[in-house]
């Protein structure tokens, strides 16, 4: 099974779910092959640059007499890398230009993850339900507790000032 994130757009979301963007969180197969040709698929511009600018310069590492595994392991590591963070990368990216995260779903793909999604969106929004507080009591030296009666003896302690 697979968590996907749902991202809805800046505008909000539509009706048809066109500006709703799933992102599944798993490892990039494509990320670890060609991580520049990953991220660029994905619009991360910058971060592609730098990744051609080492990928480059690990390329160029390997070809030095005694630094060639250095240069092998580290266009790997860049792999791996991209692979495992680059789809946090992604939400990371898309959360800063105003995207909002608005649901987790857990689902075995993609099709089934929006049909998850969508029929849990209602027509109406919902209606804010209130949560029961807890009634505390404060004691003569000002700390605050919960009611002296623990007859259920959910605590441990004896918060009464019993000894």
């Amino acid at each position: 099974m697979t968590s996907y994130l749902v991202l809805e757009a800046p505008d909000g979301p539509d009706r048809q779910g066109l500006s709703t963007r799933f992102v599944a969180d798993r490892f990039s197969w494509l990320g670890f092959i060609v991580p520049w040709i990953w991220l660029a698929a994905n619009r991360l511009w910058l971060f592609a640059a730098i990744t051609v600018v080492i990928q480059i310069s690990a390329g160029a590492l390997s070809t030095v007499k005694g630094f060639e595994v250095a240069g092998a392991l580290s266009a790997i590591a860049l792999g791996l890398l991209t692979g495992f963070e680059g789809r946090n990368l992604l939400v990371r990216h898309l959360t800063a230009k105003g995207w909002q995260t608005t649901d987790l779903v857990v689902a075995p793909d993609l099709a089934t993850a929006e049909n998850i999604h969508f029929s849990m969106i209602a027509d109406e929004p919902p209606i804010e339900t209130a949560v029961a507080k807890p009634e505390w009591k404060t004691s003569s030296q000002g700390v605050s507790r919960l009611a002296d009666s623990d007859a259920a003896g959910l605590f441990q302690f004896d918060f009464s000032g019993r000894r």
